[in-house]
């Protein structure tokens, strides 16, 4: 039902850090190859919840989990704007456009995963995904829904895109 030329994918259960998140989050896409722009989340105890997703052994991960607030990362990278494989669909955005040419959110995977999914349709695409701490939010997880991950959703998602989600492209060597 949303007409505009973003959409924004934002969960019910988020309290906004940043006055100006949406702004710095749309003005990422100035830079024509980003396909979606996703916010650093934090738990209702400042610590990080999400700052960017990491898919590597077939699983799906989020960067930075349970770090404290002030973590900067070996090399900074905390406090960039970076390109990362996924961003969680509790606070993101992508083109309406983009949205539409790639079919949305996959209605088989109702809760858990369709972020996941959506963000690998944007690689397959040849779309930036980047993640940017100067849009920061509260995200006191699944306080609105129940949590748990269903096994078919696990295997719909490993049979969609396990050669993906095998080496991050973003992950530091060890």
């Amino acid at each position: 039902m949303a007409t505009g030329d973003y959409l924004l994918l934002l969960n019910d259960d988020v309290e906004l850090i940043d006055a100006d998140w949406l702004k710095v989050m749309v003005g990422l896409f100035d830079l024509a190859d980003v396909g979606m722009v996703g916010s650093v989340l934090y738990f209702e105890d400042g610590t990080i919840q999400h700052a960017g997703h990491l898919y590597s052994g077939g699983n799906a991960g989020h960067i930075g989990f349970g770090m404290t607030a002030d973590h900067i990362g070996a090399a900074r990278e905390m406090q960039l704007e970076r390109e990362v494989s996924g961003v969680t669909a509790a606070c993101a955005a992508i083109p309406m456009k983009l949205f539409h040419e790639i079919g949305g959110m996959s209605t088989t995977l109702p809760v858990n995963y369709n972020d996941v999914d959506l963000c690998l349709k944007v690689r397959q695409r040849g779309k930036r995904i980047v993640v940017t701490p100067f849009a920061r939010l509260f995200h006191f997880e699944s306080k609105t829904r129940r949590s748990g991950v269903h096994t078919f959703e696990a295997l719909e998602l490993h049979e969609r895109w396990a050669r993906m989600m095998q080496r991050d492209p973003y992950e530091p060597e060890a």
